[in-house]
């Protein structure tokens, strides 16, 4: 007999809500879990390790209504929306065999990996927990271990994304350059499954793949089981204790970040993407 994981799928959830659904199961599963939403237009998150308010646009997010918070997984700043879909596989301790953290990645993005391939997309592993096509970034990586040795692995994949919007609530330090060269500046080192595919792939056909992808590939099956109520309630209170708090969202930490996107200015006429 088949072993058997949860699956969850959401979508239009809002910041809090998205990172405590993912910290409760983290902290409550007994088998693995397999988590797809999307956030609601929009969502800013920031790295955890991140100074949030120098790298989000605070008063440009509360002007137009985006919501904005901090991961527990590392990584930069990222918008999430819609068009970015969120996958988060929650296991308790030792139901893997690994070793490094680094084996653990390579491991759990395998199926996202060739989900995307069933459409086409060459993606490979890059070396700081990234996925490419190309050299051009087209999902970003994180996981996060718990004082049990229970995870969550994170990725933020790219259906579609409007990059002048994301520009336009992150903290860029460029004054000289103008939107149009900022913004291909960016669309050469990022892609999404829609401009690979030149097909308007939807996120239903998106979510399926995946969902197929991680059965195949791990020999399970899947047990579909919405949030109960109960379950609701304890989501809450994670949002009430961290998410809602600001004490965490704006937390400043020394620690360096070393594994998401950043964006910099090297010289006045030139602007960098560091896809970590």
């Amino acid at each position: 007999m088949k072993r058997k994981w949860r699956y969850i799928d959401e979508s239009n959830v809002s910041a809090s809500y998205g990172l405590g659904a993912d910290e409760f199961i983290m902290t409550t599963c007994s088998t693995p879990i397999l988590r797809l939403y999307t956030y609601k237009n929009y969502s800013v998150l920031a790295g955890r390790f991140q100074d949030l308010r120098a790298e989000i646009d605070i008063a440009k997010c509360e002007s137009i209504g985006y919501d904005y918070n901090r991961r527990l997984t590392g990584g930069g700043a990222i918008i999430m929306g819609e068009d970015q879909l969120g996958l988060c596989l929650a296991a308790p301790a030792n139901y893997f065999s690994w070793k490094h953290v680094r084996e653990l990645y390579h491991m759990l993005a395998l199926p996202v990996i060739e989900s995307l391939r069933s459409f086409g997309i060459d993606a490979c592993f890059r070396a700081k927990n990234d996925l490419e096509v190309n050299g051009k970034k087209i999902a970003g990586l994180g996981i996060h271990l718990d004082a049990l040795g229970n995870f969550h692995f994170h990725t933020s994949l790219l259906l579609d994304l409007d990059i002048r919007n994301m520009l336009s609530v992150l903290n860029i330090p460029v004054q000289k350059l103008d939107d149009k060269r900022m913004i291909n500046s960016v669309d050469q080192r990022m892609t999404t499954v829609r401009k690979e595919t030149g097909k308007q792939i939807t996120l239903t056909e998106l979510k399926a793949s995946i969902k197929n992808s991680f059965q195949l590939h791990s020999q399970i099956e899947w047990n579909e089981i919405p949030f109960s109520n109960s379950e609701k309630e304890g989501i809450k209170k994670i949002e009430e204790e961290r998410y809602m708090n600001s004490d965490w969202i704006f937390q400043r930490s020394a620690q360096e970040d070393m594994d998401g996107m950043s964006l910099k200015k090297l010289k006045p006429d030139c602007l960098g993407l560091t896809l970590h």
